[in-house]
């Protein structure tokens, strides 16, 4: 069986102070998305998390394995988790490579961009990403895709992100949530055509072919032709699960960011903490500084639009 490529432990406190001697571990450069501690080792990078289920270690790169069994002796390396990249086999036959997939994050947060990625994947690249752990970014945690992340730089993708302020104009300008995705995955699904015109491309299916198209052609543009659309189409096509991680993790960079600027730390998703943390984020910063951080027509701001 092949080395694991990365591997990830829970940590208890008392182990701590042990395993950041052993590798010389550092606040890092850029905090936040619960990195506490990280070190490099020579074809290892080690890092410490703390999440909401207490402290994990993450050790990635060709020597994870041996950095894990010098770090906890006597342990054995957990294996690869089964879940990984897609692989049955009529989704790895060789006519579907080499291929394109693009996928989307933030269409169900309120407060941030929307990101859509797409990515490229050759056939020999499989392995490599069963290895890391790569599949649908909702099956991994906040620190799981940021770790992955610096990895993943090598395979060719194109990045669209959306911030709020253009989200809310192209809704004034009557473009439903799937119009904007269709527009955003043509763009990105475009760009990386144009380099690799070979590749089959594929997306996961948010509305029915005809859909799509139409909202591209209402924009002007001619769509793609030969976009392959499937529900839960990171379990089917190993490069739609590449663009999720990718995606994922633009997204959470890209809400660090908008929150450094804004001196907030803003909530994901669309439930309860965004209703507790509007009233605080309309007392510091007022309400016309909304627009430029939310998706306006969201049912948590619904009161202020009724004003």
């Amino acid at each position: 069986m092949k080395k694991p490529l990365a591997i990830t432990r829970p940590l208890q406190e008392e182990e701590l102070p042990l395993l950041s001697a052993l590798h010389g571990l550092h606040a890092p450069e850029k905090a936040g998305n619960g990195l506490l501690m990280e070190g490099e080792e020579e074809g290892c990078r080690v890092r410490v998390y703390r999440g909401k289920k207490g402290l994990s270690v993450l050790f990635q790169g060709p020597r994870a394995e041996e950095e894990f069994l010098r770090s906890f002796p006597g342990e054995e390396a957990p294996l690869p988790k089964k879940k990984e990249i897609p692989s049955p086999r009529k989704e790895e036959a060789p006519s579907l490579f080499p291929q394109i997939g693009s996928d989307e994050v933030g269409t169900g947060d309120a407060f941030g961009p929307i990101v859509v990625v797409a990515a490229y994947v050759e056939k020999k690249d499989l392995p490599e990403l069963r290895s890391l752990g790569v599949r649908d970014s909702k099956a991994l945690s906040d620190e799981e895709v940021l770790a992955l992340a610096p990895a993943l730089r090598k395979y060719p993708s194109a990045s669209i992100v959306l911030s709020p302020s253009k989200y809310n104009r192209m809704q004034e300008e009557g473009r439903n949530m799937n119009a904007i995705k269709a527009l955003l995955h043509d763009h990105a699904q475009r760009l990386l055509a144009r380099k690799y015109p070979e590749a089959k491309r594929y997306l996961d299916q948010f509305c029915s072919p005809r859909l799509f198209r139409s909202y591209v052609l209402a924009a002007g543009i001619d769509p793609l032709p030969d976009i392959r659309m499937a529900t839960k189409g990171e379990s089917r096509y190993p490069a739609v699960a590449l663009a999720s991680v990718i995606a994922r993790a633009r997204f959470l960079e890209e809400l660090r960011r908008m929150g450094e600027e804004e001196g907030m730390a803003f909530p994901k998703g669309a439930g309860a903490p965004v209703d507790r943390f509007l009233p605080e984020f309309l007392r510091k910063k007022g309400p016309e500084a909304l627009p430029r951080v939310a998706k306006l027509n969201f049912r948590n701001f619904r009161s202020l639009r009724e004003e």
